[in-house]
């Protein structure tokens, strides 16, 4: 904000610090001086933490030791501890932790490069805490033995634990063993993302599988993408698994290769959880005519679906047109679908704006990197009128669209009062922010040349 150290009123009521790579150093100095002799923390405030600071700025890590020895009371409470600093400096701060209070509710470890030493040592000083709610440990590929000794320690919190992250952390089957295990003393895990990790072999999914069962009434959220899951001993156990959830909410199988032997138990599986089921994906599936129409028979079983992600699946051929009429089940909850890259032609866009006409909450629909469209885009635009007052975004990157398909989407655009985002671009940013101001834009000169035309 531009402020002064003198324009800085002390605060009685820390709730978050939030510390950047970017912070100046005398700005950071007034920050580390005011935690340490301004503010006032009692037992039951709450206090989030997140520090992500590079090797380069090493000297501000002491900050974080200082800040929790200044204040014997900082750990009396629920505190939210994001590490992202690649040192192991953090140990100090591990040692505090062992010195304070036991109740940390939140723990995300993420990115971090150390050493096999260091994440024992981690595991260690979680071993005295017993209510742990939330655990984050993605993208950790060093772990080793550390990982072992950090599951065990957590038992201690098996009665609070909902979220397990460890996705993208490179795990062995000795590993996904042993930690099977020992979630078979977790019976209230919610949210477990175990994907990107390619190593799980038959055992690892065994014993995965068995230690999940355990949270079978309250598990929601099952993310097993890219796992790389090859032979049909390994899926039958992930379709038992599935078919004792019944609550199930969000299910990610992407960037598996799922064949139509694997596919009907797994829909089979999933038939337990029609009441509660709103999210699918299964994007990079390759799937062919067989599969998707195995797909389509399922989701006309399933009628409360929210979003359905079957991108990169550019074979699904006639099958689509059963999807679609799958879809329809979902019509009155139906808001997100993605198509990218599916290589859509002319006669699955009419399948796609048949299912479009019958949603009338859509608000999210990707279409990108699909090329051969033609006139099917107008009817899909067509289909999506229906859906005019919910509409938020259609997004049509890189599919090098004519004038003609262009103008169509405009009129659409014109015609949907929430409508944030149309893209059309061919090049660019895929993530890029300002096509949101530019559709505002947009909105305004075809406006303008339309009531040019009338009058």
């Amino acid at each position: 904000m531009g402020c002064g150290a003198s324009s800085v009123k002390p605060c009685r009521h820390l709730y978050c610090l939030q510390c950047c790579q970017l912070l100046p150093g005398d700005k950071f100095d007034i920050i580390c001086n005011l935690c340490s002799e301004e503010f006032e923390l009692t037992e039951d405030q709450i206090l989030n933490v997140k520090f992500s600071i590079p090797d380069e700025s090493l000297e501000k890590i002491s900050f974080v030791d200082k800040l929790c020895k200044d204040h014997k009371t900082i750990l009396s409470t629920s505190i939210k501890l994001n590490i992202q600093f690649t040192t192991e400096n953090f140990l100090g701060l591990c040692d505090r932790l062992n010195k304070g209070p036991s109740l940390l509710t939140s723990v995300k470890f993420k990115l971090c490069q150390i050493d096999e030493n260091s994440w024992k040592t981690i595991g260690n000083t979680l071993e005295k805490f017993s209510s742990i709610e939330n655990l984050d440990f993605s993208k950790n590929i060093g772990m080793g033995d550390g990982l072992i000794i950090i599951c065990k320690s957590l038992i201690t919190s098996s009665n609070n634990v909902k979220d397990l992250n460890l996705s993208m952390c490179m795990l062995s089957e000795n590993h996904w063993i042993e930690i099977g295990k020992i979630l078979e003393n977790f019976h209230r895990l919610k949210n477990v993302d175990l994907s990107g990790n390619r190593g799980i072999g038959d055992n690892g999914v065994l014993n995965i599988c068995e230690g999940l069962k355990s949270s079978s009434t309250c598990l929601r959220y099952l993310n097993l993408s890219d796992c790389n899951f090859i032979f049909l001993a390994q899926w039958e156990l992930i379709c038992a698994l599935v078919g004792q959830l019944y609550y199930l909410e969000i299910v990610d199988l992407s960037y598996n290769t799922i064949q139509e032997n694997v596919l009907i138990p797994i829909c089979k599986g999933l038939q337990s959880s029609f009441n509660s089921l709103i999210s699918i994906n299964f994007s990079f599936c390759n799937f062919s005519s067989l599969e998707s129409k195995v797909l389509g028979n399922f989701l006309m079983d399933m009628p409360k679906l929210q979003k359905v992600n079957l991108s990169a699946n550019k074979h699904m051929g006639v099958g689509l047109a059963l999807i679609c009429n799958g879809l329809v089940e979902s019509s009155n909850t139906l808001t997100t679908l993605s198509f990218v890259d599916c290589e859509l032609n002319n006669e699955q866009c009419l399948n796609i704006a048949y299912a479009l006409k019958k949603c009338h909450k859509i608000a999210f629909l990707n279409l990108s990197f699909n090329t051969n469209m033609g006139d099917g885009l107008e009817s899909i635009c067509e289909g999506l009128l229906v859906a005019k007052d919910t509409l938020q975004s259609i997004l049509c990157y890189k599919c090098f669209l004519t004038d003609s398909q262009k103008k169509v989407l405009l009129c659409l655009l014109v015609l949907c009062p929430s409508m944030l985002c149309l893209d059309m671009r061919n090049e660019g940013d895929i993530n890029d922010g300002s096509i949101i101001i530019e559709t505002m834009f947009l909105r305004l000169e075809f406006t303008e040349k339309i009531k040019k035309h009338q009058r």
